[in-house]
């Protein structure tokens, strides 16, 4: 009944947020390369969590990628995955009274080095949110402009972050006024080819990402709007998430997706993610 409902009320949500997309480039104009890295992997041992059709007996095999893209004007890194220490740990490590198991195979920094990139040279670190398999490595990023949502910086550097399921320690090593507060859709480069989508739910300021790339297509990086195919497919939605603004944003996305005919990389989808081409080859 629950996914019954989303669906509908989804299909009334559609009717207004046309008027609210920002410009979106389709031409491919903009030389861009965007490059696919592994930064880690999840076992999900609850998956009802994520949709109330799957049953906990059966753990999700997830994974938490990386995106690089490098734009004529500078480099842009979306998400930094979990952290490199767990590299060292062949069997990773328990998380929320067992319901996760994270683990590392490829540290970001060796796969950053294979592409001769040093992290001081990335300008803008972009979040989709700063839950603690999107922010493992970011104190490597210091020289970076940090970008996100103000409601997102406001709750991850506030007293209740830890109970929100934020890890502090991974960025709190960049002071609040060290960050720079974006609200809504956000031109990065000015040119519609790289673009922040503000799409709420999972946290009050999660995020995706837009990039148009002239030879592969459109593409929008889903962040944790969708965790995997089915999520989609049943518009399921997660117990943690707040499902009015999970709605509104899988409206929006949706519009995006027909108006640009982009294609949607859901990030944590183990198959799909199996499908793209790895760092160092890439996505132009």
């Amino acid at each position: 009944m629950r996914l019954l409902s989303s669906f509908f009320i989804l299909l009334m949500v559609k009717v207004s947020v046309a008027a609210e997309l920002p410009r979106l480039s389709t031409s491919g104009e903009v030389p861009i390369t965007l490059y696919v890295l592994d930064c880690g992997h999840l076992e999900a041992r609850k998956p009802s969590l994520f949709n109330p059709l799957l049953q906990d007996d059966e753990p999700l095999q997830m994974v938490s990628p990386c995106f690089l893209v490098r734009h004529p004007e500078a480099t842009l890194l979306w998400d930094t995955g979990l952290d490199d220490a767990l590299a060292e740990l062949p069997e990773g490590i328990e998380v929320m009274d067992g319901a996760f198991r994270f683990w590392v195979e490829k540290p970001l920094a060796a796969q950053l080095q294979e592409l001769n990139i040093p992290p001081e040279s990335v300008d803008y670190l972009v979040f989709s949110h700063l839950h603690r398999d999107h922010t493992g490595n970011s104190s490597m990023f210091s020289q970076a402009q940090w970008l996100m949502q103000g409601r997102e910086k406001a709750m991850a550097y506030s007293d209740q972050a830890s109970a929100y399921g934020y890890h502090p320690d991974h960025y709190h090593q960049r002071p609040a006024d060290k960050v720079t507060p974006v609200e809504g859709h956000v031109d990065v480069f000015g040119d519609g080819s790289v673009v922040i989508l503000s799409t709420p739910g999972h946290t009050q300021g999660h995020q995706s990402l837009y990039i148009d790339l002239a030879e592969t297509g459109p593409v929008v990086l889903s962040g944790d709007l969708y965790h995997f195919a089915l999520n989609r497919e049943h518009y399921g939605i997660p117990v943690w998430n707040d499902k009015a603004t999970t709605i509104q944003s899988f409206a929006f996305i949706d519009e995006v997706l027909a108006q640009t005919n982009a294609q949607l990389w859901i990030q944590h989808d183990s198959e799909e993610f199996a499908q793209h081409i790895k760092a160092p080859e890439s996505y132009r």
